[in-house]
């Protein structure tokens, strides 16, 4: 049950203590050392050295299950304030679904594919990785066929008239599919590729776009075009709703949307763009122009293949029936196996559910680090689970452990308990993946499926001390101000709960945060004439050279959502970013308060 590389150091220590033990007792009883067979003078005698080896194996074993005890309570705590810490991280990336053309031409409003819709592919060896989306998608035959960026016209909408660029985006129907069929209300779109140039592209839209306009064709000698308005464009990767991995009841959805920043950022590089139904107003048009006026230097290079329009975050998640465990009350720990065919390949990341058969009857079991709603009565069977390192040296195992309130070793009798778990193909996934095409494993109008670009590594949670070390960390952070005068050292310590400690990219972009300043602010309610309220702004200075292969704004745009989730109720925050290489304000968000912006 215990890692062996921790129990061997236990018992060299535990012999060499017994040993010296041994000496010591030689030279003050020196006749009853002869006897036992531990006098200096006298040949070892190899029974003698069988039994101190033996008992020093035993003694580490007692000394690793009680030493272990704390980290128990640490990762059940965890597991209930902070479940982000105790579960692995699982291999993230994006798909594109490519949809087929004959499948779609008759669905004027599309093909909708629910959240957590398994796909699956292959790795270099034939083993199956599974994934499931992480949100919903809508199939559709819209695709951007052209992208470039255009000087301000004298037809285009106030709002474009001065502006250094105009991103042009052209799309149309595929396989000559007139999208005057489709409803098409929104479309979303992916910046996949290069990170190089999607983080610069998301940053100068998102940063500076001043309207959202749409046109029937931006070369034709005079076009049609109408303003959607800037609300129209909305980043819809941070939108409530699209987390990439189980969200918890007690959790603070802050902390949750930190770890899948840092997890991988690209999954937040979507755009929605809103109000398409309008397009009716200026014909049936098999094809239109979408553009956005940005007050800001454009990127220099932009291509259509940056934008992706069917496209959706998946996660290496997928649910088990775990085999069934006899509970025979000889051991204390279960191991919980989720695919017996394939160990090496699939491991527990959290336990959905546990029931208990016997006699014929299923009944429920409640975990026991839990809120149960039930009185002050405890229910008479629960469960807890312990994670430690797997023996086979990739990943984690997961031990199951039951507790009766009413146990009797006499009249005790084995039952059969069933879990219902959510696994990873451990590290797998994103080491042994292969550029190709995933499989769906529902049917579905699609041509192909494809991933963006290479998903992310698996992180371990932290293990032996590092449980505890965590918690308390968290819990000394909750009793500091990201107010006061060392604001910035408090919230690099928060980010850096958050980052896996050996990424030195997440690790750089907290090292950039170079400072935080808070003020008090007060705006006056539109929905009570004559009340207030109180409000923090909070101003961010960043360093852009800590950013490089990233996006400063990005990290700020998540910054901005997590202050509001961060700030206490009936309050709202105000995010304003600076960095070290432009002078004043770059950005300035809305007010916010919780997860919506107050505009």
């Amino acid at each position: 049950m215990h890692a062996f590389e921790d129990i061997a150091g236990l018992y060299r220590e535990e012999l060499r203590s017994l040993r010296e033990d041994a000496v010591r007792f030689a030279v003050r009883n020196p006749g009853m050392a002869r006897q036992l067979g531990l006098a200096s003078d006298t040949q070892p005698d190899p029974l003698v050295n069988l039994l101190l080896e033996s008992f020093a194996w035993l003694a580490a074993r007692v000394r690793a299950d009680a030493e272990s005890r704390l980290p128990l309570v640490s990762h059940s705590l965890l597991g209930l304030l902070y479940p982000q810490f105790v579960c692995p991280i699982p291999s993230v990336g994006v798909a594109e679904f490519i949809p087929n053309p004959a499948g779609v031409a008759g669905l004027p409003d599309g093909f909708g594919i629910p959240a957590h819709t398994p796909i699956h592919n292959r790795d270099e060896r034939g083993g199956v990785l599974r994934w499931r989306t992480a949100r919903p998608l809508t199939l559709h035959p819209a695709k951007v066929v052209r992208a470039s960026i255009i000087p301000p016209a004298s037809w285009m909408p106030a709002a474009a008239q001065g502006v250094p660029g105009v991103l042009c985006l052209r799309i149309e129907g595929i396989a000559g599919l007139s999208l005057a069929k489709f409803g098409l209300p929104s479309l979303s779109l992916h910046l996949g590729g290069d990170r190089f140039a999607t983080f610069p592209m998301h940053e100068w839209v998102h940063g500076a776009c001043k309207d959202v306009f749409l046109a029937d064709d931006a070369g034709a000698a005079k076009p049609r075009a109408l303003s959607l308005g800037r609300e129209a464009l909305c980043h819809a990767g941070l939108e409530p709703g699209g987390r990439l991995f189980p969200e918890s009841a007690y959790a603070l959805p802050g902390y949750q949307l930190l770890q899948e920043y840092f997890a991988y950022p690209e999954h937040l590089l979507f755009w929605e763009v809103g109000g398409l139904e309008r397009r009716r107003e200026l014909g049936d048009l098999p094809g239109f122009d979408l553009l956005f006026p940005v007050d800001a230097p454009p990127p220099k290079t932009v291509s259509s293949r940056l934008f992706r329009t069917c496209a959706v975050p998946v996660v290496n998640l997928f649910e088990r029936m775990a085999e069934p465990i006899r509970v025979d009350h000889e051991r204390s720990g279960h191991l919980l196996v989720p695919d017996l065919r394939h160990r090496d390949s699939t491991e527990v990341h959290s336990v959905i559910a546990v029931d208990a058969l016997e006699g014929g009857e299923r009944s429920s079991v409640m975990p026991y680090f839990s809120l149960s709603g039930e009185g002050d009565a405890p229910p008479s069977l629960m469960w807890f689970l312990r994670r430690k390192p797997s023996l086979d040296g990739i990943g984690t195992d997961v031990f199951l452990h039951f507790k009766e309130a009413a146990f009797r070793p006499e009249t005790a009798r084995p039952w059969v308990a069933s879990a219902r778990v959510l696994c990873t193909n451990r590290h797998r996934a994103a080491e042994r993946w292969r550029q190709g095409e995933l499989t769906r494993d529902t049917d579905m109008p699609t041509a192909a499926i494809r991933f963006c670009g290479p998903p992310s590594q698996q992180h371990d949670p932290p293990m032996f001390g590092g449980e505890l070390w965590k918690l308390v960390s968290h819990l000394s952070l909750h009793q500091l101000s990201l107010s006061g005068p060392d604001a910035d050292n408090v919230l690099r310590e928060l980010l850096r709960l958050y980052a896996p400690p050996r990424d030195a990219f997440a690790q750089r972009q907290i090292a950039g945060v170079n400072g935080l300043c808070a003020k008090p602010l007060i705006r006056p309610l539109r929905s009570a004439p004559g009340c207030a309220a109180r409000g923090t702004r909070l101003t961010l200075t960043l360093d852009e050279d800590a950013f490089t292969g990233g996006s400063a704004f990005l990290f700020a745009e998540v910054l901005d959502v997590f202050f509001g989730l961060y700030a206490g109720i009936n309050t709202f925050t105000q995010l304003v970013l600076k960095t070290c290489n432009r002078k004043g304000t770059w950005h300035r968000w809305p007010l916010r308060s919780g997860a919506l912006p107050l505009i």
